[in-house]
């Protein structure tokens, strides 16, 4: 294989992905960045200024705040109790042809 017909595919290569990639880092990574700076700030989503804090907000989410820690738990039991079922309920779909 030349060189020059490898480089031709690796730009149609390019040229199909580049699209998704854009949109995957223009609408996903950017604004997950952004959620993880804001998350180590003291920004109240109203007052311009704001405070860097570091990880202190993850860690107090993590150990003193008992809703947070409620809500993850029934996040938890919510996915593994209706994707098993689901799972299951497949399973048997399959079976019964």
């Amino acid at each position: 294989m030349s060189t020059t017909h490898r480089w031709n595919g690796i730009k149609n290569v390019l040229f199909f992905v580049m699209p998704a990639l854009l949109f995957y880092v223009v609408f996903v990574l950017i604004p997950a960045a952004g959620g993880v700076w804001y998350g180590m700030t003291n920004w109240n989503g109203l007052n311009p200024n704001y405070r860097f804090v570091g990880l202190s907000n993850y860690v107090e989410a993590l150990t003193e705040d008992r809703v947070f820690l409620d809500s993850v738990l029934f996040t938890l039991k919510y996915r593994l109790f209706h994707g098993g079922i689901a799972k299951c309920i497949g399973i048997i779909a399959c079976r019964a042809h």
